[in-house]
């Protein structure tokens, strides 16, 4: 068999694994009568390709039903939602009698054949013996992580984005494996440009490369200037294509959270470190100049960096609540915080510590380009992957790239040991994947994937009905915004769209009306047509990791900020619900009888006859 075949039979059998570990997600998309996504934010992304697919001349960046009154731009880029909604309607017709979710839940799942690909292609560019290829594939394919990504109805762009950093990686190693070679300069530049079509933030993968070159100018094995010029000139020119479409940048907006202006003037400023390294030797003057250079640059820059950082440093509204938003530290110190952290990194998480010296070493020897590359490229995830649960994607393959090439490092070192080595690696690894592997490959995971899709789901059928037979807006909690959104051609107040100034403002507004009664609520809000009441605190976590529903005097005391929600979801016969009409309820079995847990409200005419019937059937979960 030539290599070419062994290589691909790899792709196709280690792909193959990873398409298995991530159906096991199936049941937090499939209810049995109907696909879900799986996730907040996927039931967002879900209705914007939705509604891409049914018309793709519709697709918007502006949406008028988030963020009422005024509606807000969608901080995710055009490029992913739009691309899978031309997709899918190339899979699934218009005119067919199949529902486009049964298609677009799987596409996550099939894009594992994509990432396992590149991480094989990464692990033959880093020189690692074939057994240590596969071993790389099986650890993408068995990470609780990438599960995590291509898991059935995980629709988010997440996976996209992870993709790309695997794309970036390789092509980097690639290009600074042949500095001279202009396709390799050219793809590099490229897979850079097109990046924050997929997502905004992704032009920070700018940065590693252009510190990789930084590094190998320093050490006088800087890539030559014809190749230099093919990255620059393809990197504008993918920044373009992705941008030129993009509404925010013909309106002339410069904004990090928006595809727009300052992505073109990012790529410019790279293009312009770059080329100037290039183009001069090193030196203390020359690197002194670039210094400066670079400070000038950045100056339009800095305001935009600055509020880049609310997110990172959390102070944007509601983010502590967020799972993804913690950090790995976060979790650790948190009860059962080792198990957690190993079930979703794998026991190999312990050794990251490790990892991080070795690569901080291996980057101050070395005069390879391709090692340094991969050093900082991995130097620059670890640490944002620690930061936040969100970011692993940018250094998770630092998980066990790097101990393989440590292992690889000792087969050339001890060639007679090389078996040896090769089984106490593999064994090694089964410890590390063992028990992370278990937990995940028979999940017990809730339709939605998010313990809020279970007390007010049960409520959209309902809420769908009755807008559209009269849209309005629906005052629901941020984290139920996407729900109504996805089910329903109702409009919400705030989501979990959690990044600008507006998106804050907008929490803050939900909050505020919450404090009210119900008379003040209908009076200050008379533009609101519907409520879901929920209590924003109805479980207790005990320190030894069980959890319990609050008894009524802990919900009035825990939700003592909020007495509209407590007074919502009292005695519906009461007298205090003038003016709203209870159209359904979710009620929580437990073994004292029941407890309701949200309820949906229209609001009418409060001078109606209060002996008018009333639809109370209840949507009992």
């Amino acid at each position: 068999m030539t290599e070419a075949f062994k290589s691909t039979i790899t792709w196709l059998l280690v792909g193959t694994v990873g398409v298995f570990v991530a159906m096991n997600w199936a049941t937090a998309s499939f209810t049995g009568y109907e696909y879900l996504p799986a996730g907040n934010d996927s039931f967002y992304h879900a209705r914007r390709i939705l509604d891409t697919y049914a018309d793709p001349s519709s697709f918007y960046e502006f949406d008028s039903r988030i963020h009422v009154p005024e509606g807000s731009w969608i901080t995710w880029p055009w490029l992913y939602d739009y691309a899978l909604g031309r997709l899918l309607r190339l899979l699934v017709s218009p005119e067919s009698e199949r529902t486009p979710m049964a298609a677009l839940v799987y596409f996550p799942v099939l894009w594992v054949y994509v990432t396992i690909g590149l991480i094989l292609a990464i692990s033959s560019i880093l020189r690692l013996p074939r057994p240590l290829q596969l071993l790389a594939g099986l650890c993408a394919a068995f990470l609780p992580l990438n599960q995590l990504l291509h898991g059935v109805g995980r629709v988010d762009h997440h996976f996209m984005e992870y993709t790309l950093v695997l794309t970036t990686l390789m092509a980097g190693l690639r290009w600074f494996d042949s500095p001279a070679t202009k396709s390799r300069a050219a793809f590099l530049g490229f897979c850079l440009g097109i990046a924050p079509g997929m997502h905004n933030a992704l032009f920070i993968l700018q940065v590693p490369v252009l510190v990789a070159v930084l590094v190998t100018w320093i050490r006088g094995v800087i890539p030559g200037m014809r190749s230099m010029r093919y990255f620059a000139g393809f990197l504008m020119l993918g920044t373009l294509l992705v941008c030129i479409p993009s509404q925010p940048f013909l309106d002339g907006r410069f904004v990090y959270y928006l595809l727009s202006t300052f992505h073109v003037y990012a790529a410019f400023c790279t293009c312009v470190a770059a080329l100037t390294m290039s183009r001069f030797p090193f030196s203390i003057k020359q690197l002194s100049l670039l210094a400066a250079t670079s400070l000038i640059l950045l100056v339009p820059m800095v305001s935009q960096l600055h509020l880049a950082s609310d997110f990172f440093a959390h102070r944007v509204a509601r983010l502590d609540n967020i799972t993804e938003a913690r950090s790995m530290l976060d979790m650790l110190f948190s009860p059962g915080g080792l198990g957690n952290l190993t079930e979703r990194y794998s026991y190999l998480v312990l050794a990251l510590p490790m990892v991080i010296v070795g690569l901080l070493i291996r980057l101050l020897r070395t005069r390879e380009p391709r090692e340094i590359y991969f050093s900082t490229f991995a130097l620059f995830g670890v640490p944002l992957m620690i930061q936040q649960i969100r970011f692993h994607y940018l250094g998770s393959f630092a998980i066990y790239l790097p101990l393989l090439l440590a292992v690889a490092a000792l087969q050339r070192r001890y060639p007679a040991r090389m078996r040896a080595l090769a089984a106490a690696t593999y064994l090694l690894f089964v410890a590390a994947f063992h028990a992370p592997l278990e937990a995940r490959l028979v999940p017990n995971l809730r339709p939605g994937l998010d313990k809020q899709y279970q007390i007010v789901g049960p409520l959209m059928p309902a809420l769908a009905d009755l807008c559209r037979e009269e849209a309005g807006i629906a005052y629901v909690w941020n984290d139920t915004g996407h729900y109504v959104r996805f089910h329903t051609e109702c409009s919400v107040i705030a989501n979990n769209f959690l990044l600008t100034p507006q998106h804050s403002e907008k929490i803050r507004e939900i909050d505020q009306l919450a404090t009210l009664s119900i008379e003040e609520f209908i009076e200050q809000r008379p533009d609101i047509r519907y409520v879901i009441a929920q209590y924003p605190f109805l479980l207790y976590f005990e320190e030894d990791g069980s959890v319990r529903v609050l008894d009524d005097e802990e919900l009035r005391a825990a939700n003592s900020a909020t007495p509209l929600m407590y007074e919502l979801l009292s005695d519906p016969n009461s007298e205090d619900f003038s003016g709203l009409e209870l159209i359904g309820e979710v009620e929580l079995g437990t073994a004292e009888g029941g407890a309701t847990i949200s309820r949906l409200f229209k609001v009418v005419d409060p001078a109606a006859s209060p002996d008018e019937e009333r639809d109370t059937s209840s949507l009992v979960h």
